[in-house]
């Protein structure tokens, strides 16, 4: 739980403790192994005090590249509109992803970490635009693969 901590003595001769804490961006479940991973891509243990409010993460994180996937959970911490929305991610047998959003009843198929930053702002533009419109309860999915456009698919 612990990311850095400092212990020195100051010229007064006081003694000092400074303690960084390590930052969960997401919770993975693999089969009935649970853990959180932190702001720098290792994993973490639960903690038996309180659950971080993070994205629960599913599926075969060996599908996806380390790199990218921390790139992609350190992304969703950092943007805080993101970090209340996404509530859980899963990946999928191709190393797709696909996201679950706080109070909507539709998907987001992310595809792969790529482009990450262009296929949130898509996301963004299209949910700020879909909100006015009052469409978003119409759409089962939310494509976000494609680099130019969001691609969504409605409710039968």
């Amino acid at each position: 739980m612990v990311s850095k901590a400092e212990v020195y003595a100051t010229v007064d001769g006081k003694l000092k403790a400074e303690v960084t804490q390590r930052k969960p961006v997401a919770r993975v479940f693999e089969g009935a192994k649970s853990f959180y991973i932190d702001y720098e891509g290792k994993e973490m243990p639960l903690s038996q005090n309180e659950t971080a409010r993070v994205p629960l993460l599913t599926g075969s994180r060996g599908l996806v590249e380390e790199k990218r996937l921390k790139l992609l959970l350190d992304y969703i911490y950092d943007d805080d509109f993101l970090k209340k929305h996404i509530t859980g991610m899963e990946i999928l047998p191709k190393g797709n992803i696909v996201m679950i959003p706080r109070g909507y009843d539709f998907e987001i198929m992310f595809g792969s970490p790529i482009n990450i930053d262009r296929k949130f702002d898509n996301y963004k533009a299209f949910l700020h635009n879909a909100i006015k419109d009052t469409l978003t309860e119409k759409y089962k999915t939310i494509n976000l693969k494609f680099a130019q456009q969001v691609v969504c698919t409605k409710k039968q």
